[in-house]
């Protein structure tokens, strides 16, 4: 009853993971003969079989999550609680109303609280309380500024300098499922090189997930890293980037929606990388098309 079944890993947004410095056990060992693709239940998985994956497995699991949500979800809203170092700086915990539409694909944020100003050297474009990407204005992001005398929407490119100051990942990456394909993505290349050494924390209610049952999963990095701003890209030097470069992760998988809604990173010295966690997740809403046009902010 097993094929192996492929699953392409475009990464997210969201992204992102991280690790507690203390180990109660052991850790899992490398793996070191990894077969190109996970091998997975024929059909849908059981309970049991997904739980089986997730203390056995972990990136079949995250193989199995990325399946799942692709055959049975079209987009999502919820609520980012996140909070992120950007070269080097570590800025205030942000809230974040999300809604992502699938096919096409299209983003919308509307920061609730720790919206802030974006600069790029001396140039600043105001404070930034929401933004659109998918719906409109040919590739471009359209940025939110409902404090600026003039231009309180205004387009930007959302792989370009001023977007890359602004967060760690790309808005063109922001769903849960994208952050799920980021980080298979990320620990099967780590598996292909003998590198992958994580241990399954639990299975238990997590607080900043409005005690949502998950799997925990942890993740130690050696040597430490640092994720690109979009999945396709090179992985940045971490030597080169201290500050910014993680060494343990944590996600956290819902175990009922079978999707990556929390992760944590933090350094060796235990200090926080970035922090993302997905609450009050309603799969499947109707989406109204115009929530991802400019015109759609009002204030």
């Amino acid at each position: 009853r097993m094929i192996c079944r492929s699953v392409t890993t475009v990464a997210v947004a969201a992204v992102c993971l991280a690790a507690a410095p203390v180990r109660t056990a052991p850790p899992h060992p490398p793996a070191h003969d990894v077969p190109p693709l996970s091998l997975l239940p024929d059909g849908p998985l059981s309970s049991s079989e997904f739980d089986h994956l997730a203390k056995t497995d972990p990136v079949a699991l995250l193989a199995a999550c990325v399946h799942h949500y692709r055959a049975t979800n079209r987009g999502f809203t919820a609520t980012l609680h996140k909070q992120e170092r950007i070269a080097g700086t570590l800025y205030k915990p942000e809230r974040v109303r999300v809604t992502v539409r699938e096919a096409p694909y299209a983003v919308r944020m509307i920061w609730e609280d720790g919206a802030r100003e974006v600069k790029l050297g001396p140039i600043s474009l105001g404070t930034v309380e929401g933004v659109v990407y998918g719906g409109t204005n040919d590739g471009q992001m359209t940025v939110w500024r409902p404090a600026a005398r003039f231009g309180k929407t205004m387009p930007i490119a959302p792989t370009g300098d001023q977007a890359r100051a602004a967060a760690r990942y790309s808005v063109t990456e922001a769903g849960v499922c994208q952050a799920a394909e980021r980080t298979l993505k990320a620990w099967s290349e780590a598996k292909r090189q003998g590198r992958l050494v994580w241990r399954h924390v639990g299975t238990k209610p997590v607080p900043e997930l409005g005690d949502r049952v998950c799997h925990v999963i942890e993740r130690t990095c050696d040597p430490a890293e640092v994720d690109p701003f979009l999945s396709a890209e090179r992985r940045p030097d971490a030597a080169k980037s201290p500050p910014d470069a993680f060494r343990t992760v944590t996600v956290m998988i819902d175990a009922e929606h079978r999707i990556q809604v929390g992760s944590q990173l933090k350094r060796a010295d235990g200090e926080l990388v970035g922090a993302y966690f997905f609450r009050d997740l309603d799969l499947n809403p109707n989406l109204d098309a115009t929530l991802f046009k400019p015109t759609s902010f009002q204030k």
